[in-house]
């Protein structure tokens, strides 16, 4: 039995550790990219940026070292239920609470993209103190409504010993929340852009500069399209269960439940890729070092705005 329990979790033990290095290095590698970038961290899309890597450590520094410890105590006898419960009521409020934040900023990523590529100038609009209001509130509102509905709702549910189990209805209204809802505003946000911009292109058929613009513009459209892609692959098995549990009341099994955690997870280092189709981003992850001094080319900086 334990020879068979160490080939089913060995790899699953491989996956979580490579994500837990792996992953923390390549986040932590782009924040510090950008945060010690003055020109960088002045821009709403890069502060968002760094607000979703933040949310990507809590999964490589708190859900994969606490799946990791799971996985080794049910390998290594005696197994004792109560740690077993600990770890695994840990890994379902963390989880949760990456998995909602992740989703979250994604929309609001992706909803400053459209509103700057429709020329929306929001700054111009609220004003620059009610916009630095917007902005902390932005960063700082899903973390606070993620934790604490996360918390409230796990800490109602108590099953055998220390495990919190939360009903089939109530899991199925946190992913709904959580995850459906974000990840359908996404891609219907990206369609309206698409629709917008196709209809504003033929309106402005004739006039070869916006023509211009908008096929220099469109390239950036790569980025968030990867980024809601991913987010996709990554979340379909999550999504696809859900609804299954929902409508045929039959659950998926320890096994399947570990595997669509680990690609969940997994956003927390393939959702870095698409930054490298943003110029700047690219351009600084490649030229910075944190050992050799950096010099910026001198310029003049405005104040933090809400465009990109």
């Amino acid at each position: 039995m334990r020879v068979w329990l160490i080939k089913k979790m060995r790899p699953l033990i491989g996956f979580e550790s490579l994500l837990c290095v792996a992953g923390t290095l390549a986040n932590l590698w782009f924040l510090w990219s950008i945060l010690s970038s003055s020109r960088l961290r002045r821009s709403m899309r890069n502060q968002l940026l760094c607000n979703l890597m933040i949310a990507h450590l809590v999964q490589t520094l708190i859900v994969s070292p606490v799946e990791i410890a799971e996985y080794i105590h049910i390998i290594n006898p005696p197994w004792d239920f109560d740690v077993y419960c600990r770890l695994e009521a840990m890994e379902n409020i963390v989880g949760h609470i990456h998995s909602a934040l992740t989703d979250w900023i994604i929309v609001f990523l992706v909803g400053l993209y459209c509103a700057n590529r429709l020329n929306l100038n929001l700054a111009a609009k609220v004003g620059p103190r009610l916009g630095t209001m917007c902005q902390v509130a932005i960063h700082t509102i899903p973390w606070i409504i993620v934790v604490t509905a996360t918390s409230v709702t796990f800490s109602k549910f108590v099953g055998l010993g220390r495990c919190q189990y939360v009903p089939s209805y109530q899991k199925f209204l946190l992913e709904t929340f959580y995850t459906i809802i974000p990840s359908i505003l996404s891609v219907l946000m990206l369609l309206a852009l698409c629709v917008m911009v196709r209809r504003q292109s033929d309106i402005a058929h004739t006039d070869m500069r916006r023509q211009a613009d908008l096929a220099l513009s469109s390239d950036r459209m790569v980025a968030y399209v990867a980024i809601v892609g991913i987010t996709w692959v990554c979340e379909i098995a999550n999504i696809t269960t859900t609804l299954q549990k929902q409508i045929d009341k039959v659950g998926t099994g320890y096994w399947m439940e570990c595997m669509i955690n680990l690609i969940s997870g997994y956003r927390a280092l393939l959702g870095l890729l698409p930054l490298l189709f943003l110029p700047d981003i690219l351009d600084r992850v490649k030229t910075w070092r944190p050992w050799q001094p950096q010099i910026e080319p001198a310029r003049i900086d405005l104040p933090a705005t809400l465009n990109v």
